[in-house]
Order: structure tokens, then C-alpha cells, then sequence
């Protein structure tokens, strides 16, 4: 995918009709989200979907890869860390600050 300034090619586009469809197009067009923290969420703007696993940041700048859910009985979220051989370790409530998706794996994994 290429980023491109569309408020500057918006107003490259003249009065013609398809230049107006065009314009129309363009303010349709989905946006990407560009966040100053690269790419790091934080748990009290946003938390992911629930059980999808996500790179989280703990306070102490540790970084695992887990999930978030949530328990029905309880007001905040919890986290489940992915450990050794497929287990799972809860973490400490408040101990998430920020969450970032996983990258999408590369389409053709067989080229090294």
C-alpha cells in the first residue's frame, strides 16, 4: 500500500464531473490511523478485539505477545500472556499499558 496526501490531490481536482466524482471517491476512501506512539495503543483508549492475540507492553517496558479478556465479575480487563508450549500466564491487573496488533505474516512463506 502507498500512503498518498489525498487533502492535496483533492485540491489538484478541478470543477469537471468526473473530477467532482473523483473528489467524492477519495473523501469515501477508508483512512489509516497514524498514531505518534508507533503504533502502540494504550489500554485506557482502546483495547482489542477480546481473545485476539496482540503485542502488549507492560510497565516495566516488558513486551509479550497475549490477549485481553475479560472477566464478568470484575470492572477492568485482565491479559493472558503466551508462554512455552501453547501455556498461558494471567498478568496482574494494571500491569498493561499499551497494545499493538500482530503484523500480518508475509504471503509467501516458502522464499527465504
Amino acid at each position: 500500500m502507498r500512503l498518498i496526501d489525498a487533502d492535496a490531490l483533492e485540491d489538484a481536482l478541478g470543477s469537471s464531473d468526473r473530477d467532482i466524482y473523483c473528489k467524492e471517491w477519495i473523501r469515501d476512501a477508508p483512512t489509516i490511523e497514524i498514531t505518534s506512539n508507533d503504533g502502540w495503543i494504550a489500554v485506557n483508549e482502546r483495547l482489542p478485539v477480546e481473545d485476539d492475540l496482540v503485542l502488549i507492553l507492560c510497565k516495566n517496558k516488558a513486551i509479550f505477545v497475549g490477549a485481553c479478556f475479560r472477566i464478568s465479575y470484575e470492572n477492568e480487563p485482565r491479559w493472558r500472556i503466551k508462554t512455552a508450549l501453547n501455556s498461558t500466564k494471567l498478568l496482574n491487573k494494571g500491569r498493561v499499558t499499551h497494545w499493538m496488533p500482530l503484523p500480518k505474516p508475509p504471503e509467501d512463506t516458502t522464499k527465504q
